[in-house]
């Protein structure tokens, strides 16, 4: 028995998956083309064209035998189709702002780093206008990371010396940066570090 559209809508709507199949093989390249008119694109359009269908089967229960399906097919076709498209547009927003967020992280660190090493440049000036022992003592501590007890015995001082050479360069750069005020405080920390 051959059943023509008005019979497959009708079974349709009473939950029938072999007439819902009927429809499909009936309107697919119609609500495709559409879709693809509509999107640009055929991997978008044959995503939109399935969940068209998908509403179809399940608003079944709206479908009036009586009348064409095409104005619902084309209905849920636009509304599918703006849907994706409002979708997409919000996901290359994201994914804009993400890649000028990951520019602007790239140049802040350059610019950092930059910073750093004009610290750097900074910090190594000052420790050069210590007196000669001082500047020794200094970078032996600091930067070689010896106990007051090592560089003692490593320069034949006393102990007590190398604290007191420790205790007058770090006064004098502490002087040093509070009179430059534009000098970041932190520097002293940078200089501690790696000076």
């Amino acid at each position: 028995m051959t059943l023509n559209r008005e019979a497959h809508l009708a079974r349709l709507r009473g939950g029938d998956p072999r007439s819902f199949r009927w429809i499909y093989n009936q309107d697919h390249a119609k609500v495709y083309g559409f879709c693809l008119k509509l999107l640009g694109s055929p991997t978008a359009a044959e995503e939109v064209t399935s969940d068209v269908f998908v509403r179809l089967w399940e608003k079944r229960s709206i479908i009036d035998p009586e009348q064409p399906i095409g104005p619902l097919l084309f209905k849920f076709t636009r509304d599918y189709a703006w849907n994706y498209l409002k979708r997409e547009s919000r996901i290359q927003t994201k994914q804009a702002a993400y890649r000028s967020l990951q520019a602007a992280s790239a140049t802040a660190k350059v610019e950092s780093d930059l910073d750093y090493e004009d610290y750097l440049r900074i910090a190594e000036s000052a420790i050069r206008t210590l007196p000669s022992r001082q500047q020794e003592i200094f970078r032996m501590r600091y930067k070689s990371g010896l106990s007051n007890r090592q560089i003692a015995t490593q320069l034949d001082l006393s102990e007590s010396t190398v604290r007191v050479q420790l205790s007058r360069a770090s006064h004098y750069l502490r002087e040093l940066f509070r009179a430059n005020p534009e000098m970041p405080i932190y520097l002293l920390s940078v200089m501690y570090l790696f000076c």
